[in-house]
């Protein structure tokens, strides 16, 4: 057998205890099946923090709510859409999407600390792609207030 070269050598360590194995036969796990049930009193939920229980046998919390995020009514929210006369020319329209994880404009004029050098491609709702040709933040001035998109 040739020695093998440093970058293509994998090495894998295997430990077997008297009792793993398949099975019932010789080796069988112990811990499979009825038998003595485990002492759960310095078990600690990793759900509520609480002895005596597994985090899956939690019933702490279960008051029909699913796993999800919830919206707090004390953080601000900034929703904006704007609208241009249609006699004008589409260059100044900007669609936002309070959902959407980027928010795009091609006007760059709007853009307030942009990087130039940012490279990127990304891929819109039609499923097709647009270089993205810089990156920065927006400051819009809405009721006398200065928001900034980032």
């Amino acid at each position: 057998m040739k020695p093998a070269k440093e970058e293509d050598q994998a090495l894998k360590v295997n430990y077997a205890d008297r009792n793993s194995g398949r099975g019932r036969g010789r080796g069988a796990k112990t811990s499979q099946g009825r038998g003595k049930r485990i002492n759960k009193e310095s078990i600690e939920c990793y759900k509520c923090h609480k002895l005596g229980h597994f985090q899956y046998e939690c019933q702490s919390g279960e008051g029909g709510y699913a796993n999800y995020a919830e919206f707090d009514d004390s953080e601000e929210v900034l929703l904006m859409a704007h609208d241009e006369d249609s006699s004008n020319s589409n260059s100044k329209l900007w669609f936002i999407d309070s959902g959407c994880s980027n928010h795009m404009s091609g006007v760059k004029a709007w853009f307030h600390d942009l990087d130039d050098s940012f490279r990127e491609t990304v891929r819109l709702g039609d499923d097709s792609k647009m270089n993205v040709m810089g990156r920065g933040n927006v400051k819009l001035q809405l009721n006398g207030i200065v928001q900034v998109i980032t």
